[in-house]
């Protein structure tokens, strides 16, 4: 394996481009160039110790100033903390020692929906809403933890197949957002000072602005509202709402223009049969293209709601409709509002197109109404050039509308079924993943050439400033993995590749996640001093050893263990008994069985089990209720019983549970009546859960953390449980 400290310059200033093979930051290998748009680059790379393919974003060093990535930085600490079906993940930002900010996010491979429209010009509805569905959820979910995107528009929401049989359409893509506050970094140094927030700033896309992110004024979640209705209307009818022919004159028509109904809006091929849009989805459009913020919805999980009833074809009576006799619904805020966007439009666009105030036909009640609009427009682009810092970043957005998505089109969709592709996707991403973990023959006889040239322990004792510290002398050929700094209250203070020379002081606690050269080598882990590694993650060693609990067992301080699809045989429990210093112990997808397990000499000593995939269940949860130590059990996909929800009902001091996937039954769920400290609880894909739930789930006063299935997942319930629950924080479903 080559030195990850090699060719950590080997960016190419001129031409913004890296060499297949190089690595950045010593911690990714890049191994493929994907595209380039108006912000940067996009690559493909391997995170070398993960053994994980993902998308690596290096941004234009032109386009980002040092004060405005210190401020991004702070927030992304937020955006990297979103872990929803719909919001891609972002896993790393830092930057190269040349100085450029990249980060890193999920490797998605399908194509944008700007791409998408640019092929096929437009979405019939029925497409629409399930797309629009996701976005508005993804979008909530992240609202509901303080974060605003700032720059939705077709190029930032990605359509990825979806091989689920319970999706509601059997064409519905998977919807990924991306660039989550990437706006931001499009701003220029205009010598505002050093606040964090600074008002003025105008992030974001002309053409999907809202009016009052188009003025620089102080955003919140509402904007993102705007934004959407503009995408669903180009969406939905071809074409944007508002179109100046300039940047500065599309922003004033944000603020002061209404936008016309889309059913006056479509552009229809010809020979096309006209498009009839449901009154309730141009309600819908219409309201979040509301000027005033306080004229939109309260969230967009709202709006995610009407749009699953209209995906199902159900008649919801909403705030100024009534139910029809023909199953649908009169919407009278729609057509009101139609017939004024329709009038005020059509004067609009006769003025943008040159009209003069002696046109035939005009009376002299709407050429006073001209002349007005015409004084309004002028004035508000005015305020917008005295503002100028709102006219300098439009134009400069100008130069990048064209700007191609996060993850450029790898797999063409054909228009009749995004399914098509999907075998092929997942066998690119499982080749891709299982290439990463094998060693080459270069790194096999790297890190056999280390083993037989090097002994002792990798650390020496320093002292510097009368303050103690460890000196690491890592092998430089290749990593051992991630080591993780973390200090008082298990906060992540620093994490580097394990590799070279690294120092630690005497109160940092290290936690190894090791390299697939220790998974495949375990007694490099010799190397670590008994009291070095409080947390050791051996996860997915598929070839059973008898190297690795002989060594872990003189690790005095291992207080975590991770043997997460390792191979484990019977005789292997002896090695486990030894282990008494550990308090968390994960074994998802093991080899043993819970009746092996329950035999285990340590589970007295366990706050946290992880089971997820076990078979045989059964004694084990017997066992952990007899004991009742445990405050986290994540049992998920483990087929369980009547029997063994009662068992779990049993484990009081539960703070944390995590059901997902499971074939629990409302009754169950009653049971955990009982679990009276239990904060989070993950009851996502348990298909079987009615209505029923969550009325059980109101009486467990402190819960704070809810997950459930995605037709549970509704504004009603939450309203609900957020009524019965003081401390609830999250409601929401994962897939």
């Amino acid at each position: 394996m080559a030195d990850p400290s090699s060719n950590l310059n080997s960016y190419d200033n001129q031409f913004g481009t890296l060499e297949v093979g190089s690595f950045i930051g010593g911690t990714y290998r890049v191994l493929d160039f994907i595209g380039q748009g108006g912000m940067g680059f996009v690559y493909k790379v391997e995170h070398l110790m993960m053994a994980k393919v993902l998308a690596l974003k290096i941004l234009r060093s032109e386009q980002v100033s040092e004060e405005v990535w210190k401020r991004f930085r702070i927030e992304a600490q937020a955006i990297a903390r979103l872990d929803h079906a719909n919001v891609v993940r972002i896993y790393d930002m830092s930057q190269t020692e040349a100085g450029l900010p990249f980060y890193t996010m999920d490797l998605l491979v399908g194509e944008s929906l700007a791409d998408y429209l640019d092929e096929y010009y437009r979405l019939p509805v029925s497409e629409a809403l399930p797309i629009f569905r996701q976005v508005c959820a993804g979008l909530a979910y992240a609202h509901d933890r303080g974060i605003i995107h700032r720059d939705i528009k077709p190029g930032n929401i990605m359509l990825l197949a979806d091989g689920s049989e319970n999706s509601l359409s059997k064409v519905a893509p998977v919807v990924k957002i991306v660039d989550f506050g990437i706006a931001k970094l499009s701003s220029f140094d205009s010598g505002f000072g050093q606040g964090l927030t600074r008002p003025g700033e105008v992030f974001g896309s002309p053409l999907y602005m809202s009016p009052e992110q188009c003025s620089g004024q102080k955003l919140d979640h509402r904007t993102d509202m705007y934004s959407v209705g503009v995408t669903m209307f180009q969406a939905l009818t071809g074409r944007p709402p508002l179109l100046g022919k300039t940047a500065v004159e599309t922003t004033a028509m944000h603020q002061s223009v209404v936008p016309p109904a889309m059913a006056d809006a479509i552009v229809l091929e010809e020979d096309e049969a006209p498009v009839v849009f449901p009154p309730e989805l141009e309600e819908i459009v219409a309201r979040l293209l509301e000027k005033s913020p306080d004229d939109r919805y309260d969230s967009l999980a709202d709006v995610a709601s009407e749009l699953l009833a209209l995906e199902r074809g159900e008649i919801r009576k909403g705030q100024g409709g009534t139910a029809s006799a023909g199953g649908g619904r009169i919407a009278p805020y729609a057509v009101a509002e139609a017939a004024r966007r329709k009038a005020s439009y059509s004067q609009t666009q006769g003025l943008t197109s040159g009209q003069s105030e002696t046109d035939s036909g005009a009376d002299a009640a709407s050429r006073k109404q001209a002349k007005t609009l015409v004084l309004a427009l002028a004035g508000v682009i005015a305020l917008i050039a005295v503002v100028g810092i709102a006219t300098y970043v439009v134009l400069q957005q100008q130069k990048h509308e064209q700007e191609a998505a996060t993850h450029l089109k790898v797999v063409s969709f054909d228009k009749g079924s995004v399914h098509q592709n999907l075998n092929m996707l997942q066998d690119l991403n499982e080749d891709s993943l299982g290439a990463s973990l094998r060693l080459s023959p270069a790194d096999i006889k790297a890190i056999e050439t280390y083993l037989s040239a090097h002994s002792g322990f990798y650390s020496k004792p320093v002292i510097e400033g009368g303050k103690r510290f460890s000196v690491f002398d890592f092998p430089t050929k290749f990593a051992l993995g991630m080591l993780l700094h973390k200090g008082q209250n298990n906060l992540l203070s620093k994490k580097e590749l394990a590799t070279g020379t690294i120092k630690a002081t005497s109160n940092d606690e290290l936690h190894l996640i090791p390299s697939p050269a220790v998974i495949a080598y375990p007694e490099l882990l010799t190397g670590f001093r008994p009291d070095e590694l409080v947390e050791l993650c051996f996860n997915e060693r598929r070839e059973r050893t008898d190297k690795l609990f002989p060594i872990i067992r003189g690790f005095t301080k291992l207080s975590r263990l991770e043997l997460r699809g390792t191979y484990l045989a019977p005789s292997d429990l002896a090695g486990l008994d030894r282990l008494t210093t550990v308090r968390e112990l994960c074994l998802d997808r093991s080899t043993l069985t819970g009746r092996e397990l329950s035999r285990c000499k340590i589970l007295p000593n366990l706050t946290l089990l992880g089971i997820s995939g076990v078979k045989q269940i059964t004694p084990l949860l017997r066992r952990m209720a007899e004991l009742n130590k445990l405050e986290v059990l994540e049992a998920n996909h483990t087929n369980l019983t009547k029997q063994d929800c009662l068992y779990i009902s049993k484990l009081t001091n539960l703070s944390s549970l995590s059901l997902k996937g499971d074939s629990v039954t409302d009754e169950d769920i009653d049971h955990f009546k009982t679990l009276r400290k239990l904060k989070v609880l993950n009851l996502s894909k348990c298909n079987k859960l009615t209505q029923r739930t969550i009325d059980t789930l109101a009486q467990l006063k402190t819960l704070e953390e809810i997950k459930v299935t995605e037709e549970l997942a509704l504004p009603a319930n939450y309203k609900q449980l957020r009524r019965a629950l003081p401390n609830l924080r999250n409601f929401d479903y994962s897939y």
